[in-house]
């Protein structure tokens, strides 16, 4: 979903769809790597962090990656005639993932069959029932966890079917029926971190910052977890309040209302940060309603969210390249069917972007972050 990489949150079993919970106004808080480069965790002081490193660490991420992170090419004739399952939820960071899928298939001569996995267990489950019927080459999916389709993977295993989860709570390791796992706790660990460090280095000790949840997604989870673990790291004596939102209510009114009310009972707070940026639609428009103008900082974007960037209303969001990770994951399927090994794709470093009015580069679309990741891809395939 990247939201808007999706970002996609990790998800463990969802047990409730309709949380909405505040949780406080301070206290403490596998797949690819991440190239972030990594700040100390000396405390702020002052109105800005004054800390080198963080800014350092701010200034190099703000430059727009160039490489997919992968050189060597598969090197033998790509089969045709494959056909490839994808199983996306319902939410727009979610359905945008088809898009860049169905690219790869017709860049590949492969075949997509999309099915719509919804955003509970039992539509996830569903879905993934649908696969197996259809006896694909190969799978692909994001954001639910193995735990709620265990025989599913099971059979397609028997069957020798590859199976790549994108953003969900593993590491790069395969395993379980799965052949491998891109945006896992690696890169969602370093997107919050990320997130985090740019708040500290913006607002040093002044930071008070109140953090959305979404735990219908448990990968979402990780990188909110990450961002409240080093914002207090980094700085012990900010304030950080807490709130979770159901995945269900994004895109209403419902999300908006919850974080102007936290705001109006903690008129200190001047960062609002989520791990999802769908959780921005119609935020900014509730917040100057409310009389309200805190920073809101995101993960992934979304045209709708690069108009808000654009307009000044969300400050920064940490980018997610879900159109190279779901080209990668074609990557490795065209390693695997031509008897290559996947090693390229498995160690490739996630890039990452922090993308605000100053550099983002559309309005109008969603946007990789490496701008010519497909030719890049299509080089290794042979095509370029």
């Amino acid at each position: 979903m990247p939201s808007a990489r999706l970002r996609f949150a990790v998800v463990v079993a969802v047990a409730s769809l309709a949380t909405l919970t505040a949780c406080g106004s301070s206290g403490s808080g596998s797949g690819s790597g991440s190239s972030s480069p990594s700040a100390s965790s000396t405390t702020a002081a002052g109105g800005s962090s004054g800390n080198a490193q963080l800014q350092q660490v701010v200034q190099t991420t703000s430059s727009r990656p160039a490489s997919i992170g992968i050189t060597t090419p598969v090197g033998k004739p790509i089969p045709k005639n494959k056909t490839i399952a994808a199983l996306f939820c319902s939410i727009p960071s979610c359905t945008i993932l088809n898009s860049y899928a169905q690219a790869a298939a017709n860049a590949l001569g492969w075949k997509l069959v999309k099915i719509n996995i919804g955003l509970t267990p039992e539509s996830v489950k569903a879905g993934w029932d649908q696969a197996v019927a259809l006896h694909p080459s190969a799978v692909i999916s994001a954001g639910f966890p193995p735990a709620l389709y265990p025989s599913e993977l099971k059979t397609l295993a028997s069957e020798h079917v590859p199976v790549i989860e994108g953003s969900i709570a593993y590491n790069t390791q395969p395993g379980g029926g799965l052949t491998a796992v891109f945006d896992g706790n690696e890169a969602n660990t370093a997107a919050g971190k990320l997130q985090a460090e740019w708040v500290i280095n913006k607002y040093g000790t002044k930071a008070d910052t109140l953090s959305v949840g979404v735990p219908t997604f448990p990968t979402i989870t990780t990188v909110v977890d990450s961002f409240q673990s080093e914002y207090k790291k980094l700085c012990p004596t900010c304030k950080l309040g807490t709130i979770s939102v159901s995945a269900s209510d994004i895109g209403t009114p419902t999300v908006s209302s919850a974080i102007t009310a936290y705001l109006q009972q903690n008129p200190g707070v001047n960062v609002v940060e989520s791990s999802d940026s769908d959780v921005a639609i119609g935020l900014p428009a509730a917040l100057q309603s409310a009389g309200q103008n805190p920073a809101i900082v995101l993960l992934d974007t979304s045209p709708t969210v690069s108009s808000y960037i654009a307009n000044g209303q969300v400050a920064v969001t940490t980018g997610v390249d879900w159109p190279t990770l779901i080209w990668q994951m074609f990557d490795t399927f065209a390693r695997i069917f031509t008897g290559q090994s996947t090693q390229p794709d498995m160690t490739a470093p996630e890039p990452q972007w922090l993308i605000s009015k100053d550099n983002i580069p559309s309005t109008s679309s969603y946007f990789p972050l490496v701008a010519d990741y497909q030719a890049q891809f299509k080089k290794l395939w042979g095509l370029g």
